[in-house]
């Protein structure tokens, strides 16, 4: 009788943790070209990132020993195209003031306004990056996509405030509770580069009001491979003079508060174990998190930008080399002779240049 009873609340509880989280995942499994899901991007939390996760990992082995259908090569070994791939994902956007304090607390010790990130386009920009990085995150989760996403390495972001205006008044309703028509899409870029690496995929997400994109982001990562043939060296370093401004540090707790806020929950960003298995030294850091970091202690050396009307506003962050955990961080910025209405930083780590960010109108 014991026994029994064990059973059915075991089976009750499982039915009703499916209904309640997983139920919701469903539309993954799927092979449809467009797939839409219900519940909203913050909403991407507690046992849905556990399954995935797992999902991932055990997706990821499958592939390593030659069962499953990863990245292939065109007939000309020169480049890999995702043609037979047609896929996109979209989903409600949500963002409260604890969104906003999660990101204050990425970033900072010292208490700052909300007012103080959504007036500022280059932390709107990081902020916007990682509270619709979940669709990204999903769009990789679709049983068709080709993609291996563990261990996978981001060298490269760009993005785009499009309306940065009513990108700032649409955050602050929603944040008030008023009822906002917001929308994050993903999609997968067909192009994937071949690099002295591996290959470079790219997923593009998009901040939807009311069906009009009002930020943009071109989200590029290496899927690491050996090449019969090496391509040639794909180098975007930029001769800018700079001069060095400060420091600052990103210690070891510091990627799990930007995991909680991205839900970007990859292994070489929060064990060490993982990291060493998959070829790094330790856990490395988010390339966007040390950004923001960077953004915020180099914030009066930068010029601000005005978030006006009609004025699209970009950011390029290159992500040279990963940056380990724990690490002390170099902040330089030009001198002032780069090119009217762009800004440049360099992050510097043991005397060499880990992250370059370019800023412009």
């Amino acid at each position: 009788m014991i026994l029994l009873l064990i059973t059915t609340t075991s089976i009750t509880f499982l039915l009703y943790l499916y209904h309640l989280t997983l139920r919701a995942l469903t539309p993954l499994l799927t092979e449809s070209s467009e797939t839409k899901l219900d519940f909203p991007t913050r909403e991407l939390s507690g046992t849905r990132v556990t399954v995935l996760l797992l999902y991932h990992i055990a997706r990821s082995t499958l592939r390593r020993i030659g069962i499953g259908s990863p990245l292939s090569v065109n007939h000309d070994g020169t480049q890999h195209t995702l043609d037979k791939v047609d896929s996109s994902l979209s989903m409600p956007f949500l963002i409260t003031s604890s969104d906003i304090q999660t990101y204050i607390q990425c970033i900072s010790a010292t208490p700052i306004t909300h007012d103080q990130i959504l007036s500022n386009p280059y932390h709107l920009q990081l902020l916007l990056s990682a509270l619709t990085e979940p669709s990204m995150l999903l769009l990789l989760s679709k049983v068709n996509c080709p993609i291996d996403p563990v261990g996978s390495v981001n060298v490269r972001n760009r993005f785009e405030l499009l309306d940065p205006s009513l990108c700032q008044k649409s955050l602050e309703d929603s944040i008030q509770g008023k009822k906002v028509d917001l929308v994050a899409r993903s999609r997968l870029d067909k192009d994937v580069k071949k690099v002295k690496r591996g290959w470079e995929f790219t997923i593009i997400v998009e901040l939807l009001f009311k069906g009009e994109a009002i930020y943009r982001q071109e989200f590029t990562s290496l899927q690491f491979h050996k090449h019969p043939v090496p391509p040639g060296v794909h180098n975007r370093s930029q001769d800018i003079a700079v001069e060095p401004i400060g420091e600052f540090s990103i210690g070891e707790k510091e990627p799990s508060t930007w995991a909680k806020l991205s839900k970007d929950y990859n292994p070489i960003h929060t064990s060490d174990i993982a990291a060493r298995l998959l070829g790094f030294r330790k856990k490395i850091a988010h390339g966007n998190h040390v950004v923001a970091k960077a953004i915020y202690e180099s914030s009066d050396k930068l010029r601000a930008m005005e978030v006006g009307k009609g004025k699209k506003i970009w950011m390029e962050v290159e992500l040279k080399r990963p940056i380990t955990i724990p690490s002390e961080l170099e902040i330089k910025v030009s001198d002032g002779g780069s090119e009217k209405g762009k800004q440049y930083m360099e992050i510097w780590l043991n005397g060499k240049v880990a992250t370059s960010v370019t800023c412009g109108i």
